[in-house]
């Protein structure tokens, strides 16, 4: 009795984490989100985008980024390599996936609406240049230097 109580009580907070991680709708108006999705995440492509957003993380919290990485049977938060991966369908590949493409970046804004797409390494600088000049960022900018003034 003991295991069958455990055992619906961790499939009820997997297939939770796995619905709340997939539903974007939740992030909306409160962080923008960058998807890096690929095949496999052994691609040079994969591992070249992950590398280029560590050690960011100050940039990435300022912007309201979120990164979420995915894969057709897996995803995960953060670009940090201790993250755990949650196996599983990843709805967000169907969604999202372009059918040509192994690889992509998707930039999500602040509205929910798709700002950047692209199949190339996407660098730091060029992601945040494309968010610093966003309209709710340049105000997010002003908004800020007033707060420090």
């Amino acid at each position: 009795m003991t295991f069958t109580r455990l055992s619906i009580l961790l499939f009820f907070l997997l297939f939770n984490n796995t619905m709340k991680a997939q539903d974007l709708s939740k992030y909306q108006w409160n962080n923008r989100i960058l998807i890096i999705m690929s095949e496999d995440i052994s691609t040079v492509e994969f591992k070249k985008q992950i590398t280029a957003l560590q050690n960011h993380d100050k940039a990435l919290e300022e912007r309201k980024l979120l990164i979420l990485q995915i894969t057709p049977k897996k995803y995960r938060l953060g670009v940090s390599e201790t993250s755990s991966w949650i196996e599983g369908q990843s709805e967000l590949y169907q969604k999202f996936k372009t059918d040509h493409k192994a690889f992509e970046t998707i930039l999500i804004g602040l509205d929910g609406n798709i700002k950047l797409r692209q199949n190339s390494l996407l660098t730091s600088e060029q992601l945040f240049n494309t968010i610093d000049a966003m309209p709710m960022r340049q105000s997010e900018i002003r908004s800020n230097k007033k707060s420090k003034n």
